[in-house]
Parts: C-alpha cells; structure tokens; sequence
C-alpha cells in the first residue's frame, strides 16, 4: 500500500512540475495545454494580461502534490521536504534541455516546413518607418530538428497589442532567404525591408510575436505567445 501510494503522489507531483515547466522555446506546458483546447491561459486573452489561470492552476496543483508527496516521504525518511524542493530546481532547470532533445527524437525522420520551430523567449525585433517605407531588424532562435538542412525564406509575424504602431501601418514585409542547418538551433540577426500603406514616421520594439517560414511556396505562420 505504501508502495502504491507513493506512485500515485509522484505521479501527481511530477504532473504538476511538467504543467508549470517552461520549454526550449519559451513555452510553458500549461499555456500549451489551454491553447490546444481553444482556451486562453489568460484572464484578458486578447492583451495576454491579467490572472495567468494556467500558472494559479499549476502553482496549486504543486502545493497539493508537494505536501501529499512529503509527508507520504516522511513516515520512512527525514529532510524530505529539502531533497523535494531541490529536485523540483533541479527539473526546472533541465527541462528546456530535455524537451529540445525530445523533440529531435520525435523529429528523426521530419523534413521541410513540419521540422522547423522558432524560440519566443529569443525574439525581438525593432522597427523604423520613414514615410512609406518600414525596416526591421530581428533577432530570432531557429530549431531546424529534422536531419536535413533546410532553405527557407523567412519574416516576421507581429502579434502584439502593445505595438499599435505596427497594427496602423499595415506593413507587407518582404521575405529573406536563410539555411536552417539539421538537427540545429541558431540565432539570425536579420534585416526586412517592408512598405507601408500609407505614410508614418517613427519605430519602436516588441518582443511579442512570431515568424512566417515559407518553403515551396507553402506558408507556415509559427507563433507561441
């Protein structure tokens, strides 16, 4: 019975550690979970502000999982409540690492669009408009998980509410062509010319957004948030 208990509470606890964890790309497990159910992790979805339901939900479940779990530990060892915590460190802290190479194992075989990925925690972009013309310089992480290299053209997605600037000028962004090394994740410092629909002056920054990958003439909008 002890045996089975602790399977069950580890189980829980691990649960609840793998839901608040953060992947390679700046994901939480959590967030991705209510997206793909067609929910927002956020209380005002549309500015991805206000009480982050995904992050209160995991917080809890791990306080309930932790104790149940420690004081399980605790009728056959001691200092269990330390050995927990520095384990859920440890976890958080190996779990990017992790999820990357999983998604290189589940990718052995993909190639083209389906293998490529972008990093949201390692994007930027800063944007100048002078009348009707627009430039940008991006910083974006690239994931190429398939064991081919891969040619694409690529440009930024803008998704930021804060950015009405870019909301206002309507910018069409032209493409840039890049090579995507196998089974790499690389950093690009790239420039984008664009045109504006109608004229503006002025720039700004946004660290809220995506790229779109095109390939073979098939577009592919890539976008975590």
């Amino acid at each position: 019975m002890w045996r089975r208990k602790l399977i069950i509470y580890s189980a829980f606890f691990i649960g609840s550690l793998i839901f608040l964890a953060i992947d390679h790309r700046g994901v939480s497990t959590g967030d991705y979970l209510f997206r793909a159910l067609g929910l927002s992790p956020w209380s005002d979805g549309r500015n991805n502000q206000g009480l982050h339901y995904s992050v209160v939900i995991g917080i809890v479940l791990l306080l309930i999982s932790g104790q149940l779990l420690i004081h399980h530990l605790r009728t056959k060892y001691d200092r269990v409540g330390l050995k927990v915590v520095v384990f859920s460190v440890i976890f958080f802290l190996l779990f990017p690492v992790a999820s990357r190479w999983l998604f290189v194992v589940g990718n052995l075989n993909s190639s083209g669009l389906s293998a490529l990925d972008y990093s949201s925690k390692d994007y930027n972009c800063s944007f100048r408009y002078n009348e009707d013309e627009a430039l940008y310089v991006c910083t974006i992480k690239l994931f190429n998980y398939g064991k081919q290299q891969e040619t694409v053209e690529i440009k930024p997605y803008f998704d930021d509410p804060h950015s009405a600037r870019i909301a206002e000028a309507s910018p069409k962004i032209e493409y840039k062509t890049i090579v995507i090394p196998p089974r790499s994740d690389s950093t690009y410092t790239l420039f984008f010319d664009g045109l504006l629909d109608h004229e503006a002056k002025g720039g700004g920054f946004t660290s809220l957004g995506g790229v779109v990958l095109k390939q073979d003439d098939i577009e592919k909008v890539f976008i975590w948030k």
